[in-house]
């Protein structure tokens, strides 16, 4: 008997239609159920396994699991060559089910054609060949699915304007593919371990992606291929792919505030041309952060390349693009890498603790000004390197060091013998009296300069409003004679953000100073300054035995030693092994410990892992200054008294009376046998 709700459209009322496959119910099968229906009707389906392809042609009708639980309700494919749920009508809604083994060639577990406007939700699609697939259907959404161990999870062919949010795909070929697909947009999705999580090909334009989470996946995490262009993909999460984005033979796409790491290469570009990409992070990469080849007329600006394995920002053969604001910090070899490519303007960058700052190979006609270069090494060139350009003409503006001139580049090196650092302003304008010559015909000939040699400045990037130059340490009071190496780094400062130090130079045993600021201050340089003894404020050295002593700085005195000033703040230091196995140290007695009002103050310290060479540390403090990481060597425990009946020749007690009572008794035998030769002569 059909139940009847008391909803009327127009004179028709819509029923509500119960299926059990145990019965009693209206139907023991949907289909059954979808044949008697008119459209509007909903049809609730009781908790059970009904094997059927399913034919849904009446709009606007409901099929909902009775129990909402998509575990108990289960909707197997009768023949694996056929959808199914195969929806030919507008209007319908699909919740609550398991849909399982349509397995044969383009066959799906829930099949939209030419629909629109059905709401797919709360959903397991699994072992089918796609799991959810909309052909020539627009307007629809699909929310809350799961679509896992499918050739294609979610596929979208010739659709458009749907709406994607909330969904899983995971352990699937493709874990969700647009073709020829637009305007579409894609919230809040997770694609992982797929071979490739978001596809967007063959002309998917003007789509937008945001919030997603591309995690694990064999190949790509998200890519944009042969002619995907006007997308819009932000607040994104691409980790632990081979590449976390790439774009290919694609244009004129917007990549905002996305992050890829942690994949082999970053965001990749490849014959790509007239994109931007701003606020992104491309950091902890196997090999690139953010990569160009045969790509031109793109804008990269404001983004974050750090402490990629090989490369910060790396263009091949790649021209007419703009580099501006970029940060590529603590890359393993090159902060900014050009090869065979021509025509770029790269301005007010910062390229700092790589092992080069920036690489030039047969690159050609580049504008580069304004940047700030602080490595060991800032310059490479290979190959001919004719017509670039160090500098622009001296304009009156704030430079990336805050001086008051447009003109060159900022050259530094982190042991301050940088051209920057070592030459003089003869009329304080900031701008060294004589050109740089970097070699093979590239020469600064207005290099900035340090204001002053009280200070050392630091870079300056446009970030929000704050014009001010960074906030910098005060130079070292310690006696040059105890600091062995100097590191510095540099991160903007803005309340409620986590901040992350990075540093890298093998002599410093600090990896990374890490905290949440209370307040926003804008740039900040955090100075580390490893000692090798104590300076005359310490009153006494710390009690254990010392590994290594080290002053940690974080901005201005003020601001570094002010408790109140961060939230969390944490330390991670490195253990040589080597000095643990020599000095018989506890490694559970490690500690990092604070020099603070004229005391040593142990800090909460934990071990976090280990490799072949260094045991690893993270310290909670609450603030900044002089440190210290200490040990103990570990202690030969006392085995005690042996219980009675633990063993037969139990060993005595080693103490010194036993020992004396010992030797008394070798003493008086030896006179004994000496008076008894004796009596023997007579």
């Amino acid at each position: 008997m059909l139940a009847f709700n008391l909803t009327i459209a127009g004179n028709v009322a819509a029923a509500t239609i119960f299926v059990d496959d145990d019965g009693p119910a209206d139907f023991t099968t949907i289909q059954a159920a979808l044949n008697s229906s008119s459209p509007g009707d909903e049809i609730i389906i009781k908790p059970g396994t009904y094997t059927e392809n399913l034919d849904v042609d009446k709009a606007n009708i409901t099929i909902r699991s009775n129990s909402g639980n998509p575990f108990d309700t289960t909707v197997q494919a009768a023949s694996i060559s056929d959808h199914v749920f195969h929806v030919t009508a507008n209007g319908v809604k699909i919740s609550g089910f398991s849909i399982t083994g349509a397995s044969a060639i383009n066959c799906a577990g829930i099949y939209l054609e030419g629909v629109e406007d059905c709401l797919i939700e709360n959903n397991i699609a699994s072992n089918n060949e796609y799991g959810i697939w909309l052909y020539y259907s627009s307007s629809n959404m699909l929310s809350n699915n799961t679509a896992s161990n499918n050739d294609d999870g979610i596929r979208l062919d010739s659709s458009s304007s749907n709406t994607l949010s909330n969904n899983t795909a995971s352990n699937n070929d493709d874990g969700i593919w647009l073709y020829y697909s637009s305007s579409n947009t894609l919230s809040n999705n997770t694609a992982s371990n797929n071979d490739d999580g978001i596809w967007l090909y063959y002309s998917s334009n003007d789509n937008t992606l945001s919030n997603n989470t591309a995690d694990s996946n064999n190949h790509y995490g998200i890519q944009l291929r042969f002619s995907s262009n006007d997308n819009t993909l932000s607040n994104n999460t691409a980790s632990n792919n081979d590449v976390g984005i790439w774009l290919y033979y694609s244009s004129s796409n917007t990549l905002s505030n996305n992050t890829a790491s942690n994949n082999y290469y970053g965001i990749y570009l490849e014959a790509s041309s007239s994109n931007t990409l701003s606020n992104n992070t491309a950091d902890s990469n196997n090999h690139y952060g953010i990569q160009l080849r045969f790509s031109s007329s793109n804008t990269l600006s404001n983004n974050t390349a750090d402490s990629n394995n090989d490369d910060g920002i790396w263009l091949y053969s790649s021209s007419s693009n703009t580099l501006s604001n970029n940060t590529a910090d603590s890359n393993n070899d090159y902060g900014i890498y050009l090869r065979d490519s021509s025509s770029n303007t790269l301005e007010n960058n910062i390229a700092s603790n790589n092992q080069y700052g920036i690489y030039l190979w047969d690159s050609s006609d580049n504008f580069i000004y304004n940047n700030y270069f602080n490595n060991t090494n800032n310059v490479y060139f290979e190959g001919t390197n004719p017509g670039n350009i160090w500098n622009t003409t001296k304009t009156t503006d704030s430079n990336i060091v805050s001086g008051p001139y447009l003109s060159g580049n900022f050259w530094a090196t982190p042991t301050e013998n940088g051209f920057s650092q070592t030459h003089d302003d003869t009329d304080g304008d900031g701008i060294c009296y004589v050109a740089y010559d970097l070699g093979g015909g590239n020469i600064d000939y207005l290099p900035l300069l340090i204001p002053s040699p009280e200070e050392t400045p630091e870079p300056k990037n446009d970030v929000g409003d704050d014009p001010d130059p960074p906030m910098i340490p005060e130079p070292s009071d310690e006696p040059t004679e105890i600091i062995v190496i100097t590191e510095t780094s540099q991160k903007y400062v803005q309340e409620g953000t986590s901040v992350n130090y990075v540093f890298q130079n093998p002599e410093n045993c600090i990896v990374a100073v890490s905290f949440v600021p209370e307040n926003t201050v804008g740039f900040v340089i955090a100075k580390v300054e490893m000692l090798n003894g104590f300076s005359s404020e310490v009153l006494a050295p710390p009690k254990c035995i010392v590994y290594k002593i080290m002053n940690i700085k974080i901005g201005n005195p003020e601001f570094s030693s002010f408790e109140g000033n961060f939230k969390n703040p944490t330390i991670k230091f490195r253990v040589e092994n080597a000095w643990i196995k020599e000095n018989n140290i506890d490694v559970s007695t490690i500690t990092l410990n604070r020099y603070s009002e004229g005391k040593w103050n142990s800090l909460p310290t934990s071990k976090v892992s280990e490799d072949t060479d260094f045991i690893y540390f993270v310290a909670e403090t609450p603030a900044f200054s002089l440190f210290s990481i200490t040990g103990r060597t570990i202690d030969i425990p006392d085995p005690g008294p042996v219980k009675k009946g633990y063993s037969e020749d139990p060993i005595p007690e080693k103490n010194n009376s036993v020992s004396g009572f010992k030797l008394w008794n070798g003493v008086l035998g030896l006179l004994i046998s000496i008076m008894v030769k004796r009596n023997l002569r007579k």
